[in-house]
């Protein structure tokens, strides 16, 4: 399982097909764990606060669904999960929607999000998956 620093006001790509090298995303240039296609946990993040006068705890968290794209689903279903250790996760919020939601005063030290429904009614649905801090 892959985990990158996230920083704080730009989107990170959870869940998803292949992205670009060079572009903003910290895990530019790689797959991540979840490559959107079926249930299982994406790649983690661990949130890294400003110093200083800017330390940023809580925080607002969002996070959003995109897809299916290249076929249909009958359902699924997605969650965002925040660990302290990287071991133990707990489940912040779900949804069975594409869209963007929001998480409010939360202390976030590791996130992800995880599929845990995936069923293909057609094609090859692919799921995006984006966290912003």
């Amino acid at each position: 399982m892959a985990r990158y620093s996230k920083d704080h006001a730009t989107r990170s790509i959870s869940v998803g097909p292949a992205i670009a090298a060079g572009t903003v995303f910290e895990n530019a240039g790689t797959t991540p764990a979840n490559n959107g296609g079926a249930t299982g946990a994406g790649d983690e993040f661990v949130y890294v606060p400003e110093t200083g006068p800017g330390f940023e705890y809580p925080v607002n968290v969002a996070w959003d669904i995109t897809g299916p794209v290249g076929g249909t689903l009958t359902a699924f279903t997605a969650i965002l999960e925040f660990s302290d250790d990287g071991a133990n996760w707990n489940q912040v919020d779900t949804t069975s929607a594409a869209g963007r939601k929001v998480v409010s005063n939360q202390v976030p030290r590791i996130m992800r999000i995880r599929i845990t429904v995936f069923t293909v009614a057609s094609g090859t649905p692919i799921l995006t998956g984006g966290i912003t801090v």
